[in-house]
């Protein structure tokens, strides 16, 4: 018990000074790109972390080239927030979540994010990036997955290849977890999905690359319906399923690859002793993001080097 109540005051601790950190993105100068109709760069925006998602761009383009950025508007953006995000992202496109029809899946903002991406996709390749994210070095592996139309997931060090379905549904019978992914993963073989035994990319839809042409709103629909009727609704409509969704997707596209870990972690999955320099991005997952200073001294660090730049 003292534990837990130490933990969570560490926690506070360190989102209160990263806050207060974070805030600094916003004396930076506007972000310097030219766009590139071939590529998005996709994200789902609120008020609460315009912040962060201003360090994850910036410091993704910095280090990815050039494309087209959009945010999503999950609706709490105000009127500051947008002429915020068009200072500081010359050109950004702005959708609005509410406008975005999910028809019979799943309704919460991921999944809204996810039918916008389906449909951004169908004109350019789609990289999916998530607020709570800093990148620290050249992303070539990213520019080389988009420039070849090839999916990608960041996963963590457990899962660093694509499995067969089989090897899959095996191993998450040892779960007894009712979440909508674990639930999906032993009892995959089941769907026509994966009729022909493809291999799983098992990965975090946090960072993720959509290949152009490769998606359709009707493939989405039957594959939460065919899910859904497996698992049952109340697992399948619950947080995670568009998670689980996008796996699937993504693995029946043409040579998926997880990115290579620890170049490319969902931080402290697994905990990892490693340098932290020799990561390019870390995605900072809500359950581990202020477990220690990590977020908030790379943040620090993103700002200096912008403000330098």
């Amino acid at each position: 018990m003292i534990r837990q109540y130490t933990d969570a005051l560490v926690q506070r601790w360190n989102k209160l000074l990263f806050d207060r950190n974070s805030r600094r993105i916003r004396n930076t100068r506007p972000l310097p790109y030219q766009a590139d109709d071939n590529i998005v760069v996709a994200s789902m925006v609120g008020s609460a972390s315009l912040d962060m998602y201003l360090i994850a761009i910036k410091s993704f383009m910095k280090n990815f080239g050039d494309a087209r950025v959009e945010a999503i508007n999950d609706g709490s953006l105000s009127a500051a927030d947008l002429e915020t995000l068009s200072h500081h992202i010359p050109g950004i496109a702005i959708a609005n979540a509410v406008e975005v029809d999910t028809h019979s899946c799943p309704s919460y903002s991921s999944w809204k994010r996810l039918f916008r991406i389906v449909e951004l996709s169908q004109s350019a390749y789609v990289v999916q990036l998530d607020s709570d994210i800093i990148a620290t070095a050249p992303l070539a592996e990213i520019y080389n997955c988009a420039r070849a139309n090839r999916a990608f997931m960041i996963a963590d060090g457990r899962w660093r290849e694509t499995v067969h379905i089989d090897f899959m549904a095996a191993y998450a019978r040892e779960w007894p977890q009712r979440h909508p992914q674990a639930m999906t993963e032993r009892l995959m073989q089941q769907l026509s999905w994966f009729a022909a035994g493809d291999t799983y990319l098992r990965g975090c839809a946090g960072f993720a690359g959509y290949p152009k042409g490769s998606l359709t709103v009707d493939k989405v629909i039957q594959l939460s319906s065919e899910i859904e009727a497996l698992i049952g609704s109340e697992v399948w409509r619950d947080w995670g399923s568009e998670q689980t969704a996008t796996n699937c997707l993504l693995s029946k596209t043409p040579d998926p690859c997880i990115l290579p870990w620890p170049r490319y972690q969902n931080y402290l999955f697994p905990p990892d002793n490693g340098n932290v320099e020799a990561t390019a991005l870390i995605h900072f997952i809500g359950s581990t993001r202020f477990e220690d200073s990590t977020y908030r001294i790379l943040t620090k660090r993103v700002i200096q080097q912008l403000r330098s730049d």
